[in-house]
């Protein structure tokens, strides 16, 4: 019997797209909101801005983020 480790969950990490539908925001508010320091984004390279699910839902100000 051979044992298999699972592979720890990771949630996916959110466009800017996301984030301004989640938001109920254009694109260019979410960019604002990261330029005035209020969304810390996951820079992949020079043009792939993601976000940390849970980062949003501290923001928004979700009581149930793990």
């Amino acid at each position: 019997m051979s044992t298999t480790a699972q592979a720890p969950t990771i949630s996916p990490l959110l466009t800017v797209q996301d984030v301004a539908e989640i938001l109920q925001v254009s694109r260019a508010t979410v960019y604002g909101l990261i330029q005035a320091g209020k969304l810390e984004p996951v820079k992949l390279g020079l043009r792939k801005t993601r976000f940390r699910r849970a980062d949003i839902l501290r923001f928004i100000g979700e009581d149930d983020v793990q």
